[in-house]
């Protein structure tokens, strides 16, 4: 038997005393105080009443009053009515010296589009340059880290030292190398610049060297047997 703390009133189940008591006993649980709030706009100080917790909490509602008075209320709409009207000014003066791409010539718009890819292309520069002086080598993205390791290598493979350049995309046909077999690995000592060929030669390449579940080994026979095909 569940009794009630308050009228002492016994019941069967937990839930019927819940249920007793928030119905009978509301004020018991809930407490009302008055609690004292400033305008915003006037600085006056008024009374807002709140309810309370068992635990202390204040329960604050979505309607609860903000301004004293329904004056310091309409000041509030005017001023964000002057906001937007601002904000509608500096937009029209913008638009005016600056046309949508619609309004220019095909000509213009090249102009333009070569300006915008410019302007990126040094902002990724000077933020590849952040990321060099700040963070440490292992926190940079692959990108980044391959690029550096290049650039501080050469393009050369550092196993037989087979060098070649293509000339429109100035990269050859080089990977990285990962001496422990880990990927995830990605300290300076542990990579090495490799071509194609003595990557291949390697007993961590690929997928040499690692443990495969019973799904992967199927999926690799059946396009062994499908190349083979």
């Amino acid at each position: 038997m569940y009794k009630c703390k308050t009228c002492g009133k016994e019941f069967e189940t937990g839930r019927k005393l819940g249920s007793h008591v928030s119905s009978a006993h509301h004020h018991y649980i809930k407490k009302r105080i008055n609690v004292l709030k400033e305008c915003p706009i006037c600085k006056k100080h008024f009374y807002v009443e709140r309810t309370v917790n068992k635990n202390g909490k204040q329960n604050i509602g979505t309607r609860e009053k903000r301004y004293c008075d329904r004056k310091c209320a309409n000041k509030r709409i005017d001023n964000r009515k002057n906001i937007n009207k601002k904000i509608s000014k500096a937009l029209k003066k913008f638009f005016k010296n600056n046309r949508p791409l619609k309004n220019y010539n095909k000509d213009e718009r090249k102009v333009i589009r070569k300006k915008q890819s410019e302007s990126l292309k040094e902002y990724y520069r000077k933020k590849r340059e952040r990321i060099r002086r700040e963070l440490p080598f292992e926190k940079w993205s692959k990108s980044l880290k391959y690029d550096t390791l290049f650039e501080e290598r050469g393009q050369i493979c550092e196993e037989c030292g087979y060098s070649y350049t293509d000339n429109k995309t100035h990269k050859g046909p080089y990977d990285i190398h990962h001496k422990d077999g880990n990927r995830d690995n990605w300290k300076r000592d542990n990579l090495k610049i490799l071509c194609l060929n003595c990557h291949w030669k390697t007993d961590n390449w690929r997928f040499r060297g690692r443990r495969h579940s019973r799904r992967a080994k199927r999926k690799l026979r059946y396009y062994n047997l499908k190349m083979n095909k």
